[in-house]
């Protein structure tokens, strides 16, 4: 299967400008986007990605300097969860997520 999502659910305003990619606000930026990224319209975005994480490969891209600390690596963060959270497979594929 092969698919394509455009991801329309960046952090808010308000933290990424707190964050301003400060290392010493990662752990909190990351607490703070998960929280944003469990509302409805969001929720509906992250099944469609754990959707395809199950019939196949997700690949996240973000265009952050920092390839550790970044929304891509909370969105893997969240699909994850989601994917433990509802398993199986989809079209008898397993989930991948590196």
């Amino acid at each position: 299967m092969h698919g394509c999502v455009a991801w329309h659910r960046a952090p808010g305003t308000a933290l990424r400008v707190w964050y301003g990619h400060w290392l010493g606000r990662w752990d909190e930026f990351r607490t703070r986007y998960l929280a944003e990224l469990r509302s409805p319209a969001a929720a509906a975005l992250l099944e469609q990605l754990a959707h395809f994480a199950r019939a196949g490969t997700l690949t996240l891209v973000d265009g952050a300097r920092d390839e550790t600390r970044n929304q891509a690596v909370v969105i893997q963060q969240a699909v994850q969860d989601l994917l433990v959270a509802k398993p199986g497979p989809v079209g008898g594929a397993a989930a991948s997520l590196p």
